[in-house]
């Protein structure tokens, strides 16, 4: 599975949400990737205001949202 967060360098819960993805990321084998919506203003537009914002699939999942609606996404996308 694929994990995408889209984040910005300074965003304090980017990180925390990061560092949640990746210890589920190593647990389950998944690809974890963080692109930073900084670097492109399509992304900023789209998701700036929202991060982080979660994507598995085609599913989004946009802050602020509970650890609970997290681990559900994920386990929507590897049932």
């Amino acid at each position: 599975m694929r994990i995408q967060i889209f984040s910005t360098d300074g965003c304090t819960l980017c990180d925390k949400v990061i560092d949640k993805l990746f210890d589920l990321s190593l647990a389950q084998g998944s690809e974890l990737i963080v692109t930073d919506v900084s670097l492109d203003d399509e992304l900023l537009n789209r998701y700036g205001a929202d991060i982080p914002v979660i994507k598995i699939s085609e599913k989004i999942l946009r802050s602020p949202f509970s650890d609970e609606e997290l681990l559900t996404l994920i386990e929507q996308s590897t049932a």
